[in-house]
């Protein structure tokens, strides 16, 4: 089986979707008799080693015309069986089958949010999935959620869930760590986008209300200069797992989500979650995290203040692992494959 998986989405730092990305192509078990050329771009991402992979240099803009006829061209002369973009991006014309990841429909959830050019092209993406070989998502939650979209001429649609890295583990006291990032001896957690959906602004509004709650440590947002709220947006990858385990938990206040990572890794490592109360958090998360209204800036002070800093002693994360998904998503790739 001859695959192409569309990377150009892996950039430092790995956002959500590009840690899907890098993680998917970790733990593809492909054949002997595969072969998966990956497409990236060099400048931002240092391609790795893996069975089967053969990385592409791609030097064009993603949405050129050029570029789509250099990857027709491409696909054509190696006689590609299968293109799979893990994505929201789809070529507008390609030699063979394709499969899409479509992680969420936030776009179509909160579609007055985007403009119109992003409006017009999901409209057109929406007839490009209904013509893909099949589609992957994330959760029961984005399937259902998909299949209404699609109507009648959905194609075959995969769940295939986020894993946890083994590197997220409770971590013991480390004051060299909080000395270095300037971090309080008490401090909830915020890991997200400045994105509407994301719901940042809950948390703002609160944290400016109530000025004896402990300090807000956020990750992911632009510069904030804000009371109470202490941004770290240089923060390394693989300093997560001590920031995690240091804080008396984590907060994930998103109106909609399509898996929701972060609340997973954090109970990995050990300390508790306030979630949502929004059906994908409940789908990933059950019993694990306590909920709140994402609506009400009084309810989720009344769970703070009503919180004992106890370690998560369940431990969900358990349950998903990077490894299922490339297991699932290869065996998807093989129905594809012979349909």
């Amino acid at each position: 089986m001859r695959i192409v998986l569309d990377a150009r989405c892996l950039v430092f730092p790995l956002h959500g979707i590009a840690r899907y990305t890098r993680n998917l192509i970790q733990n593809l078990p492909l054949a002997d008799t595969d072969q998966l050329w990956v497409l990236y771009h060099p400048m931002a991402f240092q391609a790795f080693e893996h069975k089967g992979v053969t990385w592409i240099p791609w030097q064009g803009k993603t949405f050129s015309l050029l570029s789509f006829l250099e990857l027709y061209l491409f696909l054509k002369e190696n006689q590609v069986d299968l293109f799979h973009s893990p994505s929201f991006f789809c070529p507008p014309f390609l030699p063979c089958p394709w499969i899409l990841t479509l992680h969420d429909l936030i776009h179509v959830q909160r579609a007055e949010e985007y403009t119109f050019l992003h409006r017009l092209y999901f409209a057109w993406l929406q007839k490009k999935a209904r013509q893909a070989a099949g589609l992957l998502t994330v959760s029961e939650v984005s399937r259902e959620l998909i299949k209404t979209w699609l109507g009648p001429q959905a194609p075959a649609i995969e769940v295939s869930t986020l894993g946890v890295e083994a590197h997220f583990t409770p971590r013991v006291e480390n004051r060299e760590f909080r000395k270095h990032y300037h971090l309080p001896k008490e401090y909830w957690l915020f890991i997200g986008n400045h994105k509407a959906h994301k719901n940042f602004k809950l948390l703002k509004q609160l944290w400016q209300q109530a000025r004896d709650l402990p300090v807000l440590v956020t990750l992911g947002l632009p510069e904030l200069n804000l009371p109470g709220i202490l941004n770290l947006p240089g923060l390394a990858d693989q300093d997560l797992p001590e920031l995690y385990s240091h804080a008396l938990g984590l907060i994930a206040p998103s109106l909609t989500e399509g898996f929701g990572l972060p609340p997973l890794e954090a109970l990995a490592c050990g300390i508790p979650v306030l979630a949502a109360d929004i059906p994908v958090f409940h789908e990933v998360l059950k019993d694990a995290a306590s909920y709140f209204d994402p609506l009400s800036p009084s309810d989720l002070e009344q769970k703070i203040r009503q919180f004992k800093a106890q370690r998560s002693e369940q431990r969900p994360a358990l349950a998903y692992s990077w490894q299922n998904l490339g297991s699932t998503t290869y065996a998807f790739y093989r129905r594809c494959y012979a349909a």
